[in-house]
């Protein structure tokens, strides 16, 4: 299992948090994630290495800027 936490621009509301965590939920692997619009982060929680293009790419769909991540294997 492996954490990662993504540092997001953009996001202002928990309907942000929602719209991130249904686009990341959708990567394979993924098992949890949890957006916080006050911090700007959001944990992701899957089964090996997050797909971090495939990340990347759901945020940017939703209209989101990654602004970092970084992965922490478990």
């Amino acid at each position: 299992m492996a954490r990662t936490t993504i540092h997001v621009g953009g996001m202002t509301c928990a309907h942000c948090n929602m719209a991130i965590e249904r686009a990341l939920t959708e990567i394979d692997g993924v098992t949890a994630v949890t957006a916080d619009f006050e911090t700007g982060s959001v944990l992701v929680d899957a089964d090996g290495p997050l797909d971090e293009p495939a990340a990347r790419n759901a945020i940017a769909e939703e209209g989101y800027e990654v602004l970092s991540i970084d992965s922490v294997p478990a």
